[in-house]
């Protein structure tokens, strides 16, 4: 199992990896790589520092999102940018940009008016496509239930 941000990736996420190998090839023993920083605590393993041992806590790095993606340049809907609007305010961001020259893959989603009034428009700040009644929903008629970020 490999965890995304002990290789300095701004997520809590943990992986499984299988490999597998036909047994006549003669394979070995498979050796993950490690990350180089500490695992970050779950959301169990934090109730538990909370109600316990603080410092179990406190002591794991973390990189913010504000720390990862806070340079980028803010966009209008459809936009896109080519360039950082200044240097880099974190160490994590100086990382990643490090030999690059242009900033890439940085656009906005283009909603069209239809859909900022019929569904955007009616969802509060904060709030998300759960929040909509059944006809607004992005998901109505879905067999899959539509699993949005917040608005």
């Amino acid at each position: 199992m490999l965890t995304a941000n002990e290789f300095g990736l701004p997520q809590l996420r943990k992986r499984a990896f299988i490999v597998a190998f036909r047994r006549d090839i003669g394979m070995g023993e498979i050796i993950f790589p490690r990350g180089k920083f500490p695992p970050l605590l779950t959301a169990r393993e934090v109730n538990a520092a909370v109600h316990g041992d603080e410092a179990a806590f406190f002591s794991a790095p973390f990189v913010s999102v504000e720390e990862a993606v806070g340079d980028l340049p803010p966009l209008e809907p459809g936009g896109e940018a080519i360039s950082y609007a200044g240097p880099p305010f974190s160490d994590y961001q100086a990382a990643r940009r490090r030999g690059c020259r242009a900033l890439s893959n940085h656009s906005a989603r283009n909603h069209d008016a239809d859909f900022i009034e019929k569904k955007l428009k009616k969802i509060k700040e904060g709030g998300s496509n759960q929040d909509l009644d059944g006809r607004s929903r992005f998901d109505r008629g879905r067999e899959i239930k539509y699993l949005s970020q917040a608005y």
